[in-house]
This record gives C-alpha cells, sequence and structure tokens, in this order.
C-alpha cells in the first residue's frame, strides 16, 4: 500500500540544477482570483494558423478562466487551474500547447493525461479541431480496452506530437518502452483531482512524470477540490495558481434570458419559425451526445441534455438568448431557485424578441 510520505516533494528535485528562467519571468508564486486580463482572443497574440482558426469559428471572448490562464500558459508557466466544468479550461491547454508546438518527427512533445476513455477521445478531438490548419501536427489518443499491439506499431511508425491518453495505457507502453517520453516539453492533466487523489493512481502519475524531462511546462486542470491544490503543486516549480469559485461567475453575461410558459403538447416549430438565428440549442432530458457537426456548423440546431446547460452557448463570449420552457409548477420551482442561486432575474419572454438583442451584426 502506498503511502503519502512515499510520493515525491517536486521542490526537493535537485535544486542546484533548476534553471530559472521560465516561471521566473513571469508571476513567481502567483495566485490569480478573478481580475480580467484579456477581453479578446486577439489580445493572446497567437501564431497566425490558431488566429485563422479563431475567426473561422467565430470565437470572440475568451471565458474568465481562459482570460486568467492563457497569458502566462504560452509562456511556459506551470499552472494549476481550478474552476467549476464547463467554464473553457480545456480550450487553455490546447491553446498554450499549441502555440510553443514545433513538432519533430518521431517525438512526442505534448502528454495529456485523462481518467476516462470518453475523456480522452474527446480532447483528441478538440486537438484535431484546432489544428485544422496545423496538418503537420500529429494527435492520438491512447486508452484501454483496444489492442495494444496496435498502439506500439503507431508509435512506431506513426508517432504523434502530442498524446492523450488513459493512466493505465499510457504507463504501460511507457514501461515497455514503446511511449517514448524523453522529449515531453508540455505535461498535463485535466480533471487532476479525479486522478491525483487516489494514492495507487497519484504514484502511477509519480512513475510517468520521472520518465519525462525536468524542464517542462505541468498544467493541471481541476474542479473546486481544495485539497487536491497542495499535491498539484508538489509536480511543479513557480506555478501560477488560478482558482474561480464565484458563484456569480456561472451566469453568462452576453446572453439575453426569458421564460416561456408552454402547455406539454405545444410544438417548438411556431418558435423556430419566429426567431432569427445562426445556430440553436434545444436542451431535453434524453442523452444525446454527439455534437460534432454542431460546433462545426455544419448544422444549425442542437438538442442535447441539460447537462451542458446554458452556459455552452456563452462558451466563447459572443450573443446569444436562452429561453427556458415553462409547462409546470415544478419547473417554476426550479427556475426561481436557480434565479435565487446566480442573483438574476429572468423575465417572462415578450412576444417578439429583437434578434439585434441577441445576434452580433455581419
Amino acid at each position: 500500500m502506498l503511502d503519502e510520505a512515499e510520493i515525491a516533494n517536486y521542490h526537493e528535485i535537485d535544486d542546484a540544477q533548476e534553471t530559472k528562467t521560465k516561471n521566473e519571468t513571469s508571476l513567481q508564486h502567483g495566485t490569480i482570483r478573478g481580475s480580467n486580463v484579456s477581453s479578446s482572443f486577439n489580445d493572446f497574440l497567437l501564431k497566425p494558423e490558431l488566429v485563422r482558426f479563431v475567426m473561422d469559428f467565430g470565437f470572440e471572448h475568451p471565458s474568465e478562466v481562459q482570460r486568467q490562464s492563457i497569458p502566462q500558459a504560452i509562456l511556459g508557466t506551470d499552472i494549476v487551474c481550478q474552476a467549476k466544468s464547463g467554464m473553457g479550461k480545456t480550450t487553455v491547454f490546447i491553446l498554450a500547447t499549441l502555440q510553443q508546438l514545433k513538432p519533430v518527427d518521431g517525438q512526442v512533445s505534448v502528454l495529456v493525461l485523462c481518467h476516462t476513455s470518453n475523456l480522452a477521445f474527446s480532447i483528441r478531438h478538440e486537438y484535431e479541431r484546432f489544428c485544422k490548419y496545423m496538418s503537420a501536427v500529429k494527435v492520438l489518443a491512447f486508452v484501454g480496452g483496444l489492442p495494444i499491439k496496435n498502439h506500439e506499431n503507431i508509435l512506431k511508425n506513426n508517432c504523434p506530437h502530442i498524446v492523450v491518453g488513459t493512466l493505465g495505457r499510457i504507463l504501460t507502453l511507457a514501461r515497455s518502452k514503446a511511449l517514448n517520453l524523453h522529449y515531453v516539453k508540455h505535461f498535463i492533466i485535466d480533471e487532476c483531482d479525479r486522478v491525483l487523489e487516489p494514492l495507487d493512481m497519484r504514484r502511477d502519475i509519480h512513475e510517468i512524470f520521472k520518465m519525462t524531462p525536468q524542464e517542462k511546462q505541468v498544467l493541471m486542470f481541476s474542479a473546486l477540490n481544495k485539497q487536491i491544490r497542495p499535491v498539484c503543486k508538489e509536480f511543479m516549480r513557480y506555478p501560477m495558481e488560478i482558482y474561480i469559485d464565484d458563484e456569480s461567475k456561472l451566469t453568462p453575461h452576453s446572453l439575453r434570458q426569458y421564460y416561456i410558459k408552454l402547455h406539454k403538447n405545444q410544438k417548438l416549430i411556431d418558435l423556430l419559425d419566429q426567431l432569427e438565428f445562426n445556430q440553436i440549442i434545444i436542451f431535453v432530458k434524453p442523452v444525446q451526445r454527439y455534437y460534432k457537426e454542431f460546433k462545426e456548423f455544419q448544422k444549425r440546431i442542437l438538442v442535447a441534455t441539460n447537462l451542458f446547460r446554458i452556459g455552452r452557448a456563452d462558451h466563447f463570449g459572443t450573443k446569444g438568448l436562452a429561453l427556458t420552457f415553462i409547462s409546470d409548477e415544478s419547473d417554476a420551482t426550479i427556475l426561481n431557485e436557480v434565479q435565487r442561486r446566480v442573483e438574476m432575474h429572468i423575465t417572462e419572454s415578450p412576444y417578439n424578441i429583437d434578434a439585434a438583442t441577441y445576434m452580433e451584426k455581419r
């Protein structure tokens, strides 16, 4: 059984050999809480390929997490970032690593560790999306449950620059030397609280970490779990600490919100005919997981679960309209509780809604 004392504290590793170049040029031991650093993606001075992608997909205003994290992340600063789900943490490390990436054939430069296969595939897909104009960059996901021989052959014959994978499969490939981690420049753990809390998984992270170079950027992202912060910082040097824990930040302020009283048998067709829109998300209870075509603007209407919620419509700061349908007293009670919690008043929808209040001019 692994004892916590057995887990290395990386602040104690060869301090005499530390080079003080990357993190000391930024804010040492910095902690940011709620300050707005950049108001537009243009402020990040991204490479042309990423700027073109951002323009293509209409990303305008970064979220609070992105405003605070990206300027330091693209400089190579170690970052531990804690914020609620849906605030755009994945975009932070994707943009930061692609901005710094100089792909070399046969070398893995970026390693992203996840706790589930679904998350690994989702992150791989996002990387592929952001690499739209970076065709030389290869991204692959390696997860358990698939033939390991296939993964070994891929790494031998078509080694990716960016590896995303689950902890067990990455460790197995690294132990067998099929996966060479000697050139990793960016070490990332998404939802790190899920990976670092169990001591046995923390031991595996420790083993993988030691296979990577001492000089690298470490980025860790998690939900609001205060207990995991000190553990994350053990893997870093002079990390920037970013915490977004203000409940009021849950409200997407660039969205116009109304509620509509709806009879159970009433259809949405009339409303869809009436509204002007570029794209629409309809939140429903049944599970719908495939929304790739919507994100690429091949489809204009997405029916999704309420797991994603209104905040997803405001993901990159563009204007929007959110309509909440109230069909019974239970729905009304829930709406009142939501308004109380986020300190926001949602009014009943007017019959005609001015498109200028929720659509950007094109």
